[in-house]
């Protein structure tokens, strides 16, 4: 068969559960997929990140997950210790082969307002709108009335009389993002953001149409110098959306091979529950940063296999994440934080 017909209800349960939603592992270099209010969220001008992710290729029914996006943040007398960050972003996202295929546009926008004089509470809040469109591709689906005795036939008739084979809406998010700097080796992030506030629909047909739950991000780290070398950076980050739910949690120990220059090395193990054990490594060489992360897969799914005649092969997902930071002029001193004591 070309796909396997547990696949397919993998694909639609995908639908019923997130809609247009996509996810990473590596939630802490997508930065613009996990909350609007990162939007221009670092010290220097401009950012540009890509991501990619290929999962269950093994199955021969893979999917494929694309984004890329570029912020900035800029300053102004007025602005005084704030910032105001504007950034885009560009998604495409392949299920089953090409089965259902989704791409879209979002624009955000942030303002980083601080809190105290001396620059160790933060407040960033943020929105982002765009445009989502969603095709099918129905000559790859299989419905129950093409099988006879347990078996696929394509050539029996489906008996679905399916008007569409696109969706398109408007879509909306809304985030909020809090950064606590306690000392020179220690700071604290937390951040809460929610997708698809206006509920859209989306169906294969004219009269019934899939409501699309709000989708609720929250995330949490502690960056925490260990010596002079090392930091140690615990994560996680939970999302919930009508029944459906994923919790990754685990740390980055990064290793500081050159201060001066800012070049790293970096080593991660998360773990999503219920799902995978995941393990990143990773570089940042100046201005560039580039992270490898394996999804080994956990749960049941790990003893699926593909189509009869293929090589079997473990099911797991690859995924690739790129950040380029760049200046466009000189940062100002307050960019810079050396947290004193607390009386």
């Amino acid at each position: 068969m070309k796909h396997l017909f547990f696949i397919i209800c993998i694909v639609f349960s995908s639908v019923v559960s997130y809609g247009q939603d996509y996810q990473f592992t590596q939630f802490f270099s997508a930065p613009l997929v996990v909350n609007p209010a990162n939007t221009g969220r670092f010290k220097e001008d401009i950012r540009a990140t890509i991501n990619h992710r290929r999962q269950w290729s093994a199955l021969n029914s893979e999917f494929i997950t694309s984004a890329f996006g570029a912020d900035l943040n800029f300053k102004s007398r007025w602005l005084k210790k704030d910032k105001i960050g504007a950034g885009i972003m560009l998604f495409q996202d392949n299920l089953a082969a090409g089965t259902i295929r989704t791409s879209a546009i979002y624009a955000s926008g942030a303002y980083h307002r601080m809190l105290d004089l001396q620059r160790r509470h933060r407040l960033s809040l943020g929105i982002q709108l765009g445009y989502s469109q969603k095709s099918y591709n129905l000559t790859n689906l299989q419905f129950s009335n093409q099988y006879k005795d347990f078996l696929y036939n394509s050539s029996l008739p489906s008996l679905e009389n399916i008007d569409n084979d696109r969706s398109a809406y408007f879509d909306g998010q809304i985030g909020a993002f809090y950064n606590f700097i306690l000392s020179d080796k220690t700071d604290f992030i937390a951040g809460l953001s929610f997708y698809q506030l206006q509920q859209p629909k989306e169906s294969l047909y004219n009269n019934v149409g899939n409501k699309i739950g709000t989708r609720g991000v929250y995330n949490i780290g502690v960056n925490q110098r260990l010596g002079s070398k090392l930091i140690l950076s615990p994560q996680a980050l939970y999302m919930r959306q009508s029944s459906a739910y994923m919790l990754n949690m685990g740390a980055i120990l990064t290793y500081e091979l050159n201060a001066a220059i800012n070049t790293q090395l970096i080593g991660g193990l998360f773990m999503r529950a219920k799902d995978a054990a995941i393990f990143v490594v990773g570089a940042r060489y100046k201005s560039i940063d580039c992270r490898f992360s394996y999804d080994a897969t956990a749960s049941s799914l790990k003893n699926a296999k593909g189509a009869e005649g293929t090589v079997a092969r473990p099911v797991g997902a690859y995924e690739f994440s790129l950040n380029y930071f760049g200046l466009l002029r000189r940062n100002h001193p307050s960019d810079f934080t050396v947290p004193c004591g607390i009386f």
